[in-house]
């Protein structure tokens, strides 16, 4: 209902008929809200059908229409959730109702009709499962999977909603803002705000106090400890092509900005090395998993709660590569995911005092800090530049200083840049 809700109140004048008949095909399959009745004596008594209240709001006459608009939200969502719950759902609404009235009996749902991908993933999960994680409504089927395993990971993917629709519009990065915001006005952008909240250590500030220094950081898309801040991306968890193409798309900019610096929920942002942030782009777990395996069911976890919470839907392979990873669970997620313990000794990379630098290499095979040791004029081609920048900035970041503008690739006024 939250796309539904954005489009008719803030993005109206450039929302499609198509777009609005791809918003409410579920009510659509429902047969939710179907009519419209315009005549009755009061406003009370009249109501708006899914294309009645899309050609008011698109031509609303001059006069204030968010009373039809919210009615249409509210009794939409509740006959939807008539259809998609329990009958305990329905008994409860009865009981608490202030008049006595029955919405769900009232509106003739007698037969439930759940989302789709509790229906239709069933043959398709059953034939991409080995021995990870049994079908969503199957329990019987042969896994190594807990009996707990098999009663949970379906109700945890329950509210997500299965779509093979594409976006009806391109993505555009502009549309989500400008970058890291400054919602409290301390200076400290949410980039900065996320080092401070993920760092196992207290943290470091700069001589200005707007920017981390230093801290201790666990990546765990790579179950890497981290020190120096500059070698950290932080990552939209579901990035945001991808929330564009899973409804995102009809958002208006005020949500999308919303969604790109959301600090409320923890899980949504999170500090990674910039390899493995590089490495993830925008793809989905059915397209890119991080390497340490044992991070596979936070990582599920944390997906499928961020794409219910902001009403994103996810296509079936995604739902499939899921439930696989929630599968590697021992149990149900706490919710809160505990890193491992650092280990008790570090070893540092250090640099000579005297002109000579030292490229010592650690017996892991990362490369020794160069140090702010080159300038772009020290490289003639744009090529050459980008494979120095990339060997060093996974593990010191752009220790060089040689991305002005902080967008991942160096010295891009040399011959072949960008």
């Amino acid at each position: 209902m939250f796309p539904i809700r954005n489009v008719l109140m803030y993005d109206i004048a450039i929302a499609t008929q198509t777009e609005w008949d791809l918003l409410v095909g579920e009510l659509e399959r429902r047969e939710i809200k179907e009519t419209t009745f315009t005549s009755g004596l009061t406003p009370k008594d009249n109501y708006y059908g899914r294309q009645g209240i899309f050609d008011l709001a698109k031509n609303p006459g001059g006069r204030d229409i968010h009373h039809d608009v919210m009615k249409f939200l509210e009794e939409a969502g509740l006959y939807l959730l008539c259809h998609v719950t329990t009958n305990d759902f329905g008994d409860m609404l009865e009981e608490t109702h202030p008049e006595g009235h029955d919405p769900c009996g009232e509106a003739g749902i007698s037969m439930k009709i759940p989302f789709s991908h509790l229906v239709s993933t069933t043959t398709t999960t059953a034939a991409a499962t080995t021995t990870t994680a049994p079908p969503p409504t199957t329990a019987s089927t042969t896994t190594t999977t807990t009996t707990a395993n098999i009663n949970w990971i379906p109700e945890l993917l329950a509210p997500l909603v299965v779509s093979s629709a594409f976006a009806p519009i391109d993505y555009d990065r502009d549309d989500w803002g400008s970058g890291w915001s400054d919602d409290d006005s301390d200076c400290i952008n949410t980039r900065h705000e996320v080092l401070i909240l993920e760092s196992l250590t207290g943290t470091g500030l700069s001589s200005s106090g707007c920017s981390v220094a230093s801290g201790q950081w666990y990546a765990a898309f790579t179950g890497t400890y981290v020190t120096n801040p500059s070698s950290l991306d932080v990552d939209h968890f579901v990035p945001l092509a991808n929330a564009h193409d899973s409804g995102g798309w009809a958002w208006s900019s005020t949500t999308k900005r919303s969604y790109y610096n959301d600090l409320v929920d923890p899980q949504h942002l999170i500090a990674v090395t910039a390899s493995a942030n590089r490495s993830k782009g925008s793809r989905g777990p059915e397209e890119w998993k991080p390497s340490d395996s044992s991070y596979w069911c936070q990582y599920a976890d944390s997906w499928v709660d961020i794409k219910v919470r902001w009403a994103l839907t996810v296509t079936s392979a995604e739902l499939s590569t899921l439930q696989s990873m929630l599968g590697t669970c021992g149990g149900p997620p706490t919710g809160v995911y505990v890193p491992p313990a650092a280990p008790s000794t570090t070893t540092n990379t250090t640099t000579s005092t005297t002109t000579t630098t030292s490229t010592t290499t650690t017996t892991s095979g990362v490369p020794g800090n160069p140090g702010n040791t080159k300038n772009c004029s020290d490289f003639s081609t744009y090529s050459a530049a980008k494979d120095w920048f990339d060997l060093y900035f996974p593990y010191y970041g752009d220790v060089a200083r040689l991305d002005g503008d902080s967008d991942g690739e160096p010295c891009e006024s040399l011959p072949g840049g960008p």
